[in-house]
């Protein structure tokens, strides 16, 4: 039996100040699989990058999956220029048959 993922849209401003909140917010949700809906982030900064590395290191211990869902191209830019190293935990687009 699957369980359908959780969903959490990240807000469009990740920076110091919505770092608190974020934490908060994934505490809440662990425990089942979560998709971060990273559609609509314009800025993405350092510390809330590491709470979300953070939660995927936490939600695959847990045995959870956890996918970030349609990463805006700011989103996946500052992903890439923040250091991150291997492939992101980007959910891949299904391919209809």
């Amino acid at each position: 039996m699957s369980t359908e993922p959780a969903s959490h849209r990240l807000p469009g401003v990740l920076d110091m100040t919505a770092a608190a909140p974020l934490r908060d917010a994934l505490l809440a949700l662990r425990g089942a699989p979560l998709d971060l809906d990273a559609s609509g982030v314009a800025n993405l900064g350092g510390l809330c990058l590491q709470i979300i590395l953070s939660a995927t290191k936490t939600w695959d211990a847990d045995g959870h999956p956890l996918r970030i869902v349609d990463p805006s191209e700011p989103f996946q830019q500052a992903f890439q220029l923040l250091g991150q190293i291997g492939p992101p935990p980007f959910a891949q687009p299904e391919l209809s048959v």
